[in-house]
Parts: C-alpha cells; sequence; structure tokens
C-alpha cells in the first residue's frame, strides 16, 4: 500500500459518521530506473511465535441478510478449516448462500469515454471512467476487485461516510453494496462469491464483514468475526489480505490483523487459529500481507519502521511464512535489499517486488506447495523492463492466466502510464497513461488485470478519485 513511503493514514476521531474519512496518503516518490541486482539470499529465522484459538469472545454474527437463499443464522461449523493447523470451530457463524445477483443502492453518475482527454493512450485502446459521483478508487493492484461469478468490479467509495461499491464493467449498473453501515478496503474473494472488507461495528471497532454478490435479493453486509478490533498505530485502518480457498472445506480463508497478530476467518464465519509470527521484526506492526493464492497456510508479509512512524514507512524485509509452522521465516530478497509492493504469481509459486523501479521475481514454492529453497535463500533475478524504456516499474502484477505483467510507473514520470510487459522484460507496451496527480493513495493508479480484456486503475486525474477500465487492447506484442 506504500511506495515505500507510505502517507499519512487520514483517520477522523471513531464516532458516528466519521469513522475514516476518505483512506491513506502518499507521497509517491521519484522512482530511479537503477540496475539494481539484488540476489535472493532469504535466511530462516526461528523465534517464540505461538498459535493461539482464534480471537476472543463468542462469534454470534450480527446482521442476517435477507432475500431467497442468503443466509442462515446460527449454525455450526465443525473441523479443522484449512491446512494451517488445528483450527477452532466457533458455532453461530452466519453462512451466505450465493444465489443470484444481490441489488443495493444506485450510486449516481455515468460512465463517461475519456479517451480522447488522456496524454497517452495505446493503438486500439478504449479508456473508460467508470465513477464520476463522490470519490472512487480500488483497494490495491494485487487486492483481487473482479467478480467473474458476478461480472462486476468492486471498489470503495466515500461521500460522508465510507462504503463499497460495484459496476458492471463498462460502468453501469455502479451501486453501493454496504448499506447504510461504513466500511472500507474492500477485496473479491478468490472464488468471485463475495465482496469483503473493514466494516464497522456499533461501538465503532472493526471487524470483518462481507457481501455476498450473488445472493438474490438486497445486497446485505454479514459480520464475519467478532473481535471488535482497533488498529494498532501507526496503522489506521485493519491489514487485509486476498482470500485464499481452504482445500479442507472448499471455502474462502480471509487473513486480517490490527497490527501485530493475525487472524483468519472463514467466509461463513468460523474463526481459525490465531498466529504470531517469529520474524526479528514481529514487535512491529505489520504493513501488508497476502496469503498465497494456492495455498492458504502460505503467506507473505512486510512490517512497518518501528517508532514514531506516522506516515507507515515500511521496512525493507519481505518475509515469508508457513501458518503451520509460524516459528520459522524466511526473507525473499535477502537482507538490505528495499524490496515492496510484491505480489504473487497466479500459480502460487513466485513473488514479484519492485527494487529502485524495476520489478525482480523469485521462486518462492515448489508446485506442490513446499519451499524452493536454495542454499537457505531463493533463486530470483531482474525481470524489468530491459528495453529502452524510461517508465520504469513501481506496481506490476500478473495477468489471470500468468502469460503477462501490467505495470505503473512511479510518480516521477509525467501521465504515470500503465503497460503490459513480457514475462522475460524483453518486451512491453503502452496501454493508457492514468494522468493521476497522486496526491493521495486513493488517487495513485495501481493498475491491475480485472479479466484478460480489462485492467482497471483508479486517478485523481480530476482532483478527485475515481475508477477507470482500460479496454480494446490485446496482450501479445508487436
Amino acid at each position: 500500500m506504500k511506495n515505500i513511503l507510505l502517507g499519512i493514514v487520514i483517520a477522523l476521531v471513531l464516532v458516528g459518521i466519521g469513522w475514516y474519512a476518505g483512506s491513506r496518503t502518499q507521497n509517491s516518490g521519484n522512482i530511479a530506473v537503477n540496475n539494481v541486482s539484488p540476489t535472493s539470499t532469504g535466511t530462516s529465522t526461528a523465534q517464540n511465535a505461538t498459535t493461539s484459538s482464534g480471537g476472543s469472545g463468542s462469534n454470534q454474527n450480527t446482521g442476517a441478510p435477507t432475500g431467497n437463499g442468503t443466509t442462515s443464522s446460527g449454525g455450526s461449523t465443525s473441523g479443522n478449516g484449512t491446512t494451517s493447523g488445528s483450527g477452532t470451530s466457533h458455532s453461530g457463524g452466519s453462512t451466505v448462500t450465493p444465489g443470484n445477483p444481490c441489488t443495493g443502492t444506485p450510486l449516481g453518475g455515468s460512465p463517461v469515454n475519456v479517451t480522447a482527454q488522456m496524454s497517452q493512450v495505446g493503438t486500439g485502446v478504449t479508456v473508460t471512467q467508470i465513477t464520476t459521483t463522490k470519490s472512487n478508487w480500488t483497494t490495491y493492484s494485487d487486492m483481487p476487485t473482479y467478480s467473474a461469478a458476478a461480472h462486476v468490479l468492486a471498489f470503495n467509495t466515500y461521500g460522508t461516510t465510507n462504503s463499497l461499491s460495484t459496476a458492471n464493467l463498462d460502468g453501469t449498473g455502479a451501486q453501493i453494496i454496504s448499506g447504510n453501515q461504513q466500511g472500507r478496503d474492500v477485496a473479491v474473494s478468490e472464488d468471485g462469491k463475495y465482496a469483503y472488507y473493514e466494516g464497522q461495528n456499533p461501538n465503532q471497532s472493526s471487524d470483518m464483514y462481507a457481501v455476498a454478490l450473488t445472493g438474490a435479493g438486497a445486497c446485505q453486509p454479514v459480520r464475519l468475526s467478532n473481535l471488535n478490533l482497533k488498529p494498532i498505530p501507526p496503522e489506521g485502518s485493519l491489514i487485509i489480505s486476498n482470500s485464499s480457498i481452504d482445500p479442507a472445506t472448499g471455502r474462502n480463508v480471509i487473513a486480517f490483523s490490527e497490527g501485530l497478530v493475525i487472524h483468519r476467518v472463514l467466509d461463513n464465519g468460523t474463526e481459525l487459529p490465531d498466529v504470531t509470527l517469529g520474524d526479528p521484526e514481529n514487535m512491529d506492526v505489520l504493513h501488508r500481507m497476502r496469503l498465497n493464492p494456492k495455498f492458504p497456510n502460505i503467506m507473505w508479509y512486510k512490517r512497518d519502521q518501528a517508532g514514531q512512524n506516522p506516515n507507515g514507512v515500511a521496512q525493507e524485509e519481505i518475509w515469508v511464512v508457513d501458518l503451520n509452522h509460524p516459528g520459522t521465516v524466511y526473507s525473499v530478497a535477502g537482507p538490505g535489499v528495499a524490496a515492496d509492493h510484491n505480489t504473487w504469481s497466479p500459480d502460487g509459486t513466485e513473488i514479484g517486488y519492485q527494487v529502485n523501479g524495476q520489478w525482480y521475481a523469485a521462486k518462492i514454492l515448489n508446485p506442490d506447495g513446499t519451499w524452493a529453497l536454495q542454499n537457505g535463500g531463493f533463486a530470483g533475478g531482474l525481470i524489468g523492463p530491459k528495453v529502452t524504456y524510461t517508465y520504469g516499474a513501481s506496481y506490476c502484477t500478473f495477468a489471470p492466466d500468468g502469460s503477462v505483467y501490467v505495470c505503473t510507473t512511479g510518480g516521477a514520470v509525467h501521465g504515470i502510464p500503465v503497460y503490459l510487459m513480457s514475462l522475460d522484460g524483453t518486451k512491453v507496451k503502452l496501454l493508457a497513461d492514468t494522468d493521476a496527480k497522486a496526491a493521495s493513495f486513493d488517487g495513485i493508479p495501481k493498475a491491475e488485470f480485472l479479466d484478460m480484456q480489462h485492467v482497471v486503475f483508479s486517478s485523481d486525474r480530476t482532483g478527485t478519485p475515481q475508477v477507470y477500465v482500460i479496454s480494446g487492447f490485446t496482450t501479445t506484442f508487436p
């Protein structure tokens, strides 16, 4: 979430409708394109790490969606839940049963073709401004935004309160799905059935909530966790991961934290064991974390720097861990390498990351989910862009089929373009400038694929963050 230097979290006092006004700001900084060649020499570290039963209090979830086949409350789910240990099951979880697309409150505004307004646009490309009212932005470049099950994209909305919205890929049908409850940092579950997010509880604390995107009737937020969390400074919101499918139950595992302890919950409200990690930085709050898309027991994470750190500046290390064995962690890029904006490959075997404006990748797992260690570290190296291309790579994520990267430059480049890059970094193709001012975190583009024909980005080119979709391109190179 932070381009190494994360900006200030804009948070009002957690009262009434002022819960969170907007979101994090960031100094986008200047990205220098240097041929840095860090070697991946990750090392294992074993410290006192603990796994305990998930959370405090009962998991009596509130907020029962109405409509056809949306929830059943008061039931219980038994079993271990995931491959991540002997999870404690809690009764009372609300089960959201997907069905037909749910109906929210119209967001207002209409999509606009802004192709002619952009500074640069690739051949055949169309840029559509999806949102035109209030402030709207996607959560992060590697947090899933598109639901193939409901054929919608999900994004954050801020007017006088924070809420979650969806729209069709052409911008029609934009609607708020979180009702009157405040929420933020939305992501779409791995199976596309749910939009989950940090929701505000009646006592102004936070928990994980979800909406069944394919549930018939009105869109209904369901409270998944019952922990009444408050973020640990400098964090102003929960740290939320993507989800990963538990092979034992077929349900989404969602990881989240108020700063130090990893909490996990299934999409039916079953809480899994809490985890305290064993890295040498484990007294510092988490910066970002992501579950492996194929193996829910594997996770990468970064931490904020220690001490007075109001801007949420990240530490250099990217750590990876097996949550079944949290006392042993590995460094992805090795000590002294300021690696950031990392992302998993779709098959879960690689982590890509940027160093000084160029993109690197490291082989982390074998196809069976075991560590791909070589002499205690991970093999990796420079991807690119290797051609004469002045943009650099600040954020890159994989296409859904893993065949190509979509990348966003740093704020030092005029227009902050979005472009495609081949997996070996030797070929690039401009999609479009975003023309973002990047005055706040919400306005930084952080592009990602929705499907193989659409790329989404946020931009504050008009002075207010809005959501844009690029279409009309191919993923082949001249």
